[in-house]
């Protein structure tokens, strides 16, 4: 049974994954083969690195939103206190997750930041009261 060997392009424009020895872009390009890692960690091929940050990040910014939906539901609907930790570590997990799936949009960034500030400082006034 032979293994069917898979390559990437390299070419700066497609970003494409090319599934045989024969591109079919239409640009001249290198090719690699793809690695058979069954836990690739992008040492083989930068592509899959970026790819893994990329779903990394996604994975935070839909954590992150689906914890600030949370908390404004539960402030809301009276299940939580505005001061209580809860309310407050769901807003700091929120902020950071956002920051890290908002990397290289600076406003974003920011808003975050500050975000995760107000809920620090709100958490650190609780716990010295």
């Amino acid at each position: 049974m032979t293994k069917e060997r898979l390559y990437i392009c390299n070419h700066k424009n497609s970003g494409l994954d090319c599934h045989s020895a024969e591109c079919q872009h239409n640009t001249p390009h290198k090719q690699q083969p793809l690695c058979n890692h069954n836990d690739c960690c992008g040492q083989c091929h930068p592509y899959f690195k970026e790819t893994v940050i990329k779903i990394n990040a996604k994975i935070c910014g839909y954590v992150g939103i689906t914890l600030i939906a949370l908390a404004y539901f539960l402030l809301n609907f009276k299940i939580v206190e505005i001061n209580s930790y809860e309310y407050q570590i769901c807003n700091l997990l929120a902020g950071i997750l956002l920051y890290i799936n908002a990397i290289g949009n600076k406003p974003f960034m920011l808003l975050e930041v500050f975000w995760s500030i107000v809920a620090i400082y709100q958490i650190i006034r609780m716990a010295v009261n």
